[in-house]
């Protein structure tokens, strides 16, 4: 099977076709300008590399965050798009997730727990333990305020690291003392997201669309009323 996927939760996005779960080519970009978001710029280099043509994926593979707003809607948004015409699958794998998966297997410490900037004074956490194929959720994503992260994790994590870079990390270091702290500032990789997905996949079709994971509701949506 040959699948396409891409992540742009963070600055840095990137691209990968795979043949199954073996990753075939790969291409990578900051994404700070948000015109750098188009994939229209980047998905014929990638797929010319390969010498295969768009019509041969038949399975689309798309990271859903937390993260960029504007990333995750338009890498979302063009994978339903292509995929569409001919109704191939649309696969969603939460970046968190694949980021988790990713330095898991690296390191050898299985449980990792995964933080960054929600935000209106919070942040967001999850925790994963992986596995060769698969990531099993310790701790879905949910919102802390910084001087909760240690408690929420305990226990539960060997590790933290942030898709934020060294900033992040500086102010999760007054905080979380006891785990050790990595900085992935590149973010999930295409190939990890292409790889969970298609395990995810072979355990049967997806059974609802895939949705970005926000953590907060729109700013245009009105406060709570209080009562």
């Amino acid at each position: 099977m040959l699948l396409l996927a891409v992540d742009q939760s963070t600055r840095f996005g990137s691209l990968a076709v795979l043949a199954d779960d073996q990753p075939m080519a790969a291409i990578s970009w900051d994404g700070q300008n948000p015109a750098r978001r188009d994939l229209s710029v980047f998905l014929p280099h990638l797929m010319n590399a390969i010498g295969f043509s768009l019509d041969k994926i038949e399975l689309f593979c798309v990271g859903l965050g937390p993260g960029c707003f504007s990333g995750l809607r338009m890498s979302l948004a063009s994978f339903q798009a292509m995929a569409l015409p001919t109704s191939r699958p649309v696969i969603g794998v939460p970046s968190c997730e694949a980021l988790a998966w990713e330095i898991g297997l690296a390191t050898g410490k299985r449980r990792v727990a995964v933080a960054g900037d929600a935000r209106r004074g919070r942040l967001w956490v999850a925790v994963y333990e992986a596995h060769n194929t698969s990531a099993t959720p310790l701790l879905n994503p949910c919102l802390v305020v910084p001087e909760a992260l240690a408690g929420r994790v305990a226990g539960i994590a060997d590790m933290l690291v942030s898709p934020h870079g060294e900033a992040f990390l500086s102010l999760a270091k007054r905080n979380v003392r006891d785990l050790p702290l990595i900085s992935a500032e590149h973010g999930p990789t295409a190939e990890s997201v292409g790889v969970l997905g298609y395990y995810r996949f072979k355990s049967g079709p997806p059974k609802d669309p895939p949705r970005p994971i926000y953590m907060h509701p729109p700013t245009s949506m009105p406060a709570p009323r209080r009562e």
